[in-house]
């Protein structure tokens, strides 16, 4: 929890499996331009603006940091990221593997923290990845959400140290996609993409690599990305499904 009034932020929150935390109500300072007020587990978190970052999307991030240069991210008043100051704590000296038992509580800590501190709606969302900073000891676990089985561009990630301790939370585009809703099948998408690649005399042989849901103008496309093969060389393409 925390504990030290010397020290603000989530970088002095040691979580633990089965803890509960309080989402984050922010509040701007009345007449004060670039700072706001974080309130967690009561304790209040004065912030000053750092920067401003567009989206694709028209939306704008907002990156504040505390005294202690921990970095917070919003979007329309919702923290979307959190990076701790690694500088202000010491890795701890640990070399030895992650092991399955320490992965998985670690998860179940992370999912927690995701749910009931940042607000995340985790039924949206799979285990994508689990990779690991050896600099810092940190495992990272990143998760994708998904529309009848084809992946949202909201992908989320968060990185928790050997004690517990939350390092970093990465979910700049949370909720972009919330209410949307698809028929398109994969093999629809695919059939698409086959259909293109039919007409051009110059492919020899083409991989569909990915398929990400997202912004397309005015509206929502899948994005095709294809690695296309004219005998002598390797290309990679993009093509858009609309919604």
């Amino acid at each position: 929890m925390c504990s030290k009034k010397a020290r603000v932020g989530l970088g002095l929150l040691v979580v633990a499996a089965g803890s509960a935390w309080m989402l984050w109500s922010v509040h701007a300072r009345a007449g004060v331009q670039g700072r706001i007020d974080i309130t967690l587990q009561g304790q209040s978190i004065p912030l000053t603006l750092q920067k401003e970052l567009p989206l694709r999307s028209s939306d704008v991030l907002q990156v504040y940091a505390d005294q202690d240069q921990n970095e917070y991210t919003l979007k329309d008043g919702m923290v979307v990221g959190y990076l701790r100051n690694r500088t202000l704590n010491q890795a701890p000296n640990a070399t030895e593997p992650w092991t399955s038992a320490q992965t998985s509580t670690f998860q179940k800590t992370a999912e927690e923290i995701l749910s009931h501190t940042f607000g995340v709606d985790l039924s949206r969302y799979r285990l994508e990845d689990i990779s690991y900073i050896d600099e810092y000891q940190e495992i990272i676990f990143s998760y994708a959400a998904y529309l009848n089985d084809i992946k949202t561009n909201d992908g989320i990630s968060i990185a928790l140290d050997r004690t517990g301790m939350l390092s970093s939370f990465s979910a700049p585009r949370q909720g972009e996609f919330d209410g949307l809703t698809s028929h398109v099948s994969k093999d629809a998408v695919a059939a698409f993409v086959a259909e293109e690649m039919s007409h051009r005399a110059d492919v020899t042989s083409y991989d569909l690599e990915d398929l990400v849901i997202d912004h397309s103008g005015t509206g929502y496309a899948v994005v095709c990305y294809v690695s296309l093969n004219d005998g002598d060389t390797v290309s990679g393409e993009v093509l858009e499904y609309p919604l």
